[in-house]
């Protein structure tokens, strides 16, 4: 056990116990040279009892591998350290109480707080099962999930150390909690339905209070509580089937039905067997009519593709980013149709020019990231797509958002671009080289200087190519890319002007290179001359952007503000 004031590692000050479980104990630990408090998790290397046995051979393997990891809902590892013959894991310190322990207050809570923490949970484990490997959480519960002061979760505890104990309500059995896995897990075997049981099961405990490790079976959730949904009650009874391939079968599916709990009511599919009804009536009566005996389908066909072009129409026609958005989901719907990139393209440019709000863009994203083209595009509208969402979001991704958060955000479309790069070469894709300077310079600034990475134990040293010089070599490229529409290269410019004031403000990663200073005020001073904004015209590498729009006024506005803030620190 550590002591108040002993330094860890020559680093990390410890300044109190902060919690304690059968294999490990967690400490508060301040940073001596960022002066940042981070938790230190300590883990028994060894160790035998009674009730069984604590593994821990892949301890490094795996904690290496959670060093990667980047999701707003999940706990940055950002240092390993072997001493005095322990392991210990430095990560992000998480103010707030796990949901298990607001329970034993609360006893349970109401519908619609455990859908948006639902939501939350299903995108972080959704992020985790699209890595390479996959990373299969399967320990999820209350327990390990932590309510912040603002409302959101985070996920906590990875079970590094795997351990095996039998009679004890908390202890871990075959790589989960008795009651929250499924069948499958007991014999060892998962995949990324194993996690979506446990979620239906945490889902369960928090909306009805009942304990799955102490209940004798399985009850739907409103024969615990009859105010509860039907929506939700059928969402956690697929979640938790018994057999896996009467689940959801991926994350991306329970996600859209978390959003949606309304449309898979039984009056809802009555309303559509309706509609369908009503529809069939309508088309025999046209094939009557028709000359020539053309048949149902196709007529059915025909409107099909009218009314996929109507809704097309309407998501940039739509005086509402409320209608937009419905247009958009009501295009996709159109049989035949989700992964046409038309709607996805129509979208995105209307997230370009209108405000939408947070909970918008998050419903298109559900469907977005559903697609298979925006994790593997092949023709370059389909990789453009995921190029424009990694600027929006690097620009635009809520109030209160840290760079940070946007990079984090914006990091999955430019990595999916990068490796389709990799697969079908540069030639295939008209932006490629953009995509490329944004993922290295965003890469680079990550490690290097929000999360301080450059030198730290465990990681892999920084590739010889990505150096102070080279990052601005890929920021200068994009700034002199020829043939940009003006919208995106405003956006452009700001993501630039965003970075170099980060840069500027953590200047010890760069040090203080009057060369480095030089290349940052000429490339201020080109974007500062290339940006012009007079009243309400902007002009950008001197041409006029036609009727701008109240969001493209307030990225003008951003571009002018960080380049006085980025200037202001040289002069500190």
């Amino acid at each position: 056990m550590l002591q108040s004031g002993y330094v860890l590692g020559g680093k990390y000050e410890i300044q109190r116990e902060v919690g304690r479980g059968g294999m490990s104990i967690v400490y508060l630990a301040l940073d001596l040279r960022l002066r940042k408090l981070w938790a230190v998790k300590e883990v028994k290397q060894t160790g035998k009892d009674e009730n069984g046995e604590i593994y821990i051979s892949q301890f490094m393997q795996e904690a290496k591998m959670l060093m990667r990891l980047d999701h707003p809902a999940l706990p940055r590892i950002v240092d390993l350290i072997d001493e005095n013959g322990k392991k210990y894991v430095v990560m992000d310190f998480v103010e707030g109480q796990n949901l298990f322990e607001v329970m034993k207050e609360r006893q349970k809570f109401p519908e619609d707080e455990v859908i948006e923490w639902g939501k939350q949970i299903t995108d972080a484990l959704s992020y985790l099962h699209r890595q390479d490997p996959p990373i299969i959480y399967r320990d999820m519960k209350p327990g390990n999930v932590m309510l912040k002061p603002d409302g959101n979760i985070k996920i906590i505890d990875f079970g590094i150390a795997r351990e095996y104990k039998v009679g004890n309500l908390t202890d871990t059995v075959a790589l989960g909690t008795r009651g929250y896995i499924p069948p499958e897990q007991y014999s060892g075997q998962t995949d990324p339905r194993s996690d979506i049981y446990a979620i239906g099961m945490t889902m369960h405990h928090l909306l009805t209070g009942v304990d799955p490790r102490t209940a004798d079976a399985y009850a739907p959730v409103r024969s615990w509580d009859p105010n509860l949904s039907e929506g939700i009650e059928l969402i956690i009874n697929k979640c938790t089937a018994p057999a896996p391939e009467n689940r959801y079968q991926n994350c991306e599916e329970l996600l859209y039905d978390l959003s949606h709990p309304d449309q898979i009511t039984r009056d809802y599919r009555k309303k559509q067997k309706s509609k369908l009804r009503t529809f069939a009536i309508t088309a025999a009566t046209a094939t009557v009519m028709l000359v020539g005996g053309i048949g149902i389908q196709v007529y059915a066909s025909v409107q099909d593709q009218n009314n996929f072009a109507e809704h097309v129409s309407m998501v940039t026609n739509s005086t509402s980013t409320d209608g937009k958005l419905q247009a958009f989901q009501e295009a996709i719907a159109v049989s035949g149709r989700k992964e046409d990139v038309q709607p996805y393209q129509a979208m995105i440019n209307s997230l370009w020019s209108e405000d939408f709000t947070s909970k918008q863009v998050d419903e298109f994203l559900k469907a977005y990231d559903a697609t298979s083209f925006h994790r593997n595009p092949s023709t370059s509208e389909q990789f453009d797509m995921n190029l424009r969402l990694a600027e929006y979001f690097l620009v635009d991704y809520g109030e209160g958002k840290t760079l940070r958060d946007q990079i984090s955000k914006a990091m999955p479309y430019l990595s999916a671009n990068e490796d389709a790069i990799q697969e079908r070469g540069t030639d295939t894709f008209d932006n490629a080289k953009v995509s490329e300077d944004f993922y290295t310079l965003l890469n680079y600034y990550r490690d290097n200087i929000i999360a301080d990475k450059t030198h730290m134990p465990g990681q892999e040293e920084q590739q010889d190519d990505v150096t102070p010089a080279s990052f601005f070599d890929h920021a200068e490229s994009i700034v002199q890319t020829q043939g940009t529409p003006g919208d995106e290269k405003l956006i452009q410019y700001s993501i630039i002007t965003s970075i170099l004031n980060g840069e500027r403000a953590a200047a010890d990663a760069f040090g203080k290179d009057p060369a480095i200073a030089e290349r940052r005020t000429q490339l201020l001073d080109q974007i500062s001359s290339n940006v012009v904004q007079n009243g309400a015209s902007i002009q950008v590498d001197g041409k006029e952007l036609s009727h701008p729009s109240a969001f493209q006024q307030k990225i003008a506005e951003q571009i002018k503000q960080n380049i006085e803030d980025t200037k202001g620190l040289e002069g500190d």
